[in-house]
């Protein structure tokens, strides 16, 4: 439990900080090239769309996380098995993309992000 708690502050780190100032200098790598690359692509929950690349992947995640708009859900052994993660309209109050990650695949995103931030210096 403990280690999904650091994982999930340390995507606010991670997501936030960066989206925030660098949004624009995120590839629009298409959410498909992503896939083939071996990223984690999260499970898109009832009828909301796919993001359709990583600057909005990104962009959904940190509204998500920053706005603690997480709920955790269990393993049948009860430990933490992954996430699910929205994000609202705050003019609507309407939910606008709705997804599930499991904890491996929250590590292996946050893991990607890192070493594109590595390799891209503006960001």
């Amino acid at each position: 439990m403990y280690e999904v708690t650091a994982l999930v502050n340390s995507m606010l780190g991670l997501l936030v900080f960066p989206q925030q100032r660098y949004i624009n200098s995120i590839p629009e790598t298409p959410i498909e090239e992503l896939a083939r690359q071996g990223w984690p692509v999260p499970k898109v929950v009832g009828n909301f769309r796919q993001v359709p690349n990583l600057r909005q992947l990104v962009r959904h995640l940190r509204n998500a996380i920053s706005h603690f708009n997480v709920e955790f859900f269990a393993d049948d052994s009860g430990q933490i098995a992954g996430l699910t993660v929205w994000n609202v309209d705050p003019r609507s109050d309407r939910t606008t993309w709705k997804a599930r990650l499991s904890v491996s695949d929250l590590d292996a995103i946050a893991h990607r992000f890192i070493a594109l931030i590595l390799r891209e210096p503006q960001l």
